[in-house]
């Protein structure tokens, strides 16, 4: 099946499938359900449905108009456990355990001879506020690769009325295939982990990526029942759809790291005439009628004449990304660009590209879509006035959450000055000064123009300088050092970045001088999509069994967890002493 195909039904599913069930209604859910846990049982396959919305009464009274639900509950062949029991054990939700549980319950229903897991989940349970949607997302994301290879299918269920649209559209970029209503799509929307860079659109694109899902489907459900329309379907087809011949180009590319070229996107920007000679090598084999309509040529002779004029001297940096997306092995690429018409008007199209299966070897042939976005470019920029107030009311909320967290601040501090136990004073002192790293992003994100990004390098000198401050640390006795780069990461990023070097920094100043005087040092910089931090110090260091994976304090567990957050890796090296070395990727 080519992606963007109408799959089928249930009966169509392969082990190793992750769905995405969007429904909005019982009798849609009840349908999908009932066939997709029947078919499995009726295939010899071990079935889990974990419960949230759905109690076990309404779910068995489904199966009862077809089968005798008893009797597989009784051998063990359908499994009926609690969201709470599985997703949330110990009152919160981690993706890493999630998935090990699964692993178990696999392994276990292989021992026992069943042919496959069929498993499902009604996911209303993260609504209860029990832990955050980007963790949910982290392990929707997972289970992608988690699944690969195995003998086990995963259907996860969303009620489309219970979600917040934009969630929802996260969601469905992270999913391969579709349940809408009975039918099951390939989901052309879908982008593999390493290529997602978080999700731009507003919460509208969601109903409307569902419609297409839909139309797409329908259109290409003929196309399944007779192949011989294929010809059809590609020339009357709502978007312009070129088929292209890549092949020529890929091998002056592969020819070009024989040679020994690494950074394809450095060496086209300092080799124009390679990206020049590449553009000459792509073939257009067809067009359908949309696309002649689009640009205003009466044959495919026409548009192919005038092809070399179609892209305008701006477009060359998409271009040069997607041939960086060729080199990488890509499948897939899209952006924007901006075309002309033979008339001469201006076109701001999306270009999507995919290599056909069979084909992705060497690209010969490749599959164009072109979505005209001119009228929507002009929506946009009628909007923008109106973007100015939801700038403002995010900047206020920022404000907001910028004072709130002082007072919190304050709070802790006032409460400090009634204890006695110095402990109590240094863990409440602690405390305030992780609410303030974390109160200092949202008055970076107020002051600035940008509010969703944050400057590193003026954020943790002005957090540095607080930790001082707080623990009345001498910068004459104590020297600390920073060499950070012009970076800027993502309030996700931000928080818990600051956290860690909250957390580090203030390790190294209450603990690592006894004698007061000493040298801290903090680095970071971006290499190769990943941002590398080292904070490190001259003192007196970490005892030589010190394990940081083992490590009972909580400062030290908090940065742990804050790692694994940032989906990074943390080192430690204690020869001369003490030096953190975290790495996670750069979302830029």
């Amino acid at each position: 099946m080519e992606s963007g195909d109408l799959l089928g039904e249930v009966t169509d599913l392969k082990p190793g499938n992750h769905i995405c069930c969007f429904y909005k209604k019982e009798k849609d859910h009840k349908k999908l359900i009932t066939s997709y846990i029947i078919h499995g049982l009726e295939k010899g396959e071990k079935v889990l449905y974990i419960l949230d919305k759905h109690d076990l009464e309404t779910i068995t009274r489904y199966l009862k108009e077809t089968v005798n639900v008893k009797d597989y509950i009784q051998t063990g062949q359908l499994v009926f456990l609690y969201s709470k029991d599985v997703y949330t054990p110990k009152g919160f939700f981690k993706p890493e355990l999630m998935l090990r549980n699964l692993q178990k319950i696999y392994d276990e229903t292989l021992k026992q001879g069943y042919s496959a897991l069929r498993g499902t989940g009604e996911m209303s349970w993260i609504l209860n506020g029990i832990d955050s949607f980007e963790k949910l997302l982290e392990y929707e994301n997972k289970l992608n690769d988690f699944l690969k290879g195995k003998k086990f299918y995963a259907l996860c269920q969303y009620n489309i009325n219970d979600f917040n649209k934009n969630f929802l559209l996260d969601i469905l970029l992270f999913h391969p295939l579709i349940a809408i209503g009975p039918k099951i799509y390939n989901n052309f929307y879908y982008i593999p982990t390493e290529e997602y860079k978080g999700n731009i659109f507003p919460d509208s694109t969601f109903d409307s990526w569902i419609e297409n899902l839909k139309s797409r489907g329908r259109y290409e459900e003929q196309l399944k029942i007779s192949r011989k329309r294929y010809k059809n379907l590609f020339e009357n087809s709502p978007i312009s759809l070129w088929e292209g011949d890549f092949s020529q180009g890929k091998q002056l590319i592969d020819d070009l790291k024989v040679r020994g070229v690494k950074n394809f996107q450095e060496y086209f920007d300092q080799h124009p005439e390679t990206v020049q000679k590449l553009a000459k090598t792509v073939k257009i084999v067809d067009v359908n009628k949309k696309t002649l309509e689009l640009y205003d040529a009466d044959n495919i002779a026409e548009f192919k004449n005038y092809l070399p004029h179609l892209f305008t001297p701006k477009s060359i940096e998409i271009f040069k990304k997607e041939l960086v997306s060729i080199a990488n092995n890509k499948k897939s690429f899209y952006g924007e660009a901006v075309t002309k018409t033979l008339k001469g008007d201006k076109k701001f199209v999306m270009l999507n590209f995919f290599a056909s299966p069979g084909y992705d070897h060497d690209y010969s042939k490749v599959i164009i879509s072109i979505i005209d976005l001119t009228h929507h470019k002009k929506i946009e920029d009628e909007l923008k006035d109106a973007n100015h107030k939801n700038e403002m009311l995010l900047k206020e909320i920022h404000h907001r959450v910028k004072n709130n967290m002082q007072i919190i601040s304050s709070i802790l501090n006032l409460q400090s000055l009634f204890l006695e136990d110095k402990k109590l004073q240094e863990a409440l002192n602690d405390c305030k000064n992780r609410v303030k790293s974390m109160g200092f992003i949202h008055e970076k994100l107020y002051s600035s123009g940008d509010f969703s990004q944050i400057n590193m390098e003026d954020y943790v000198n002005t957090l540095s300088a607080e930790i001082f401050k707080s623990y009345r640390a001498s910068t004459h006795q104590l020297r600390l050092e920073m060499d950070i780069e012009n970076i800027k990461l993502d309030i996700n990023q931000a928080i818990p970045t600051g956290l860690i070097i909250n957390e580090l920094l203030t390790n190294s100043i209450k603990y690592a001088f006894p004698h007061k005087k000493g040298h801290i040092k903090i680095k970071i910089k971006a290499v190769n999509g990943s941002i590398l931090m080292w904070i490190k110090d001259d003192g007196i260091g970490f005892p030589t069994d010190f394990d940081i994976v083992k490590t009972e304090t909580l400062g030290l567990q908090l940065v742990s967890s804050l790692v694994s957050q940032l989906e990074g890796t943390i080192s430690l090296d204690k020869s001369k002493g003490t030096e953190f070395f975290i790495k996670f990727p750069y979302r830029a």
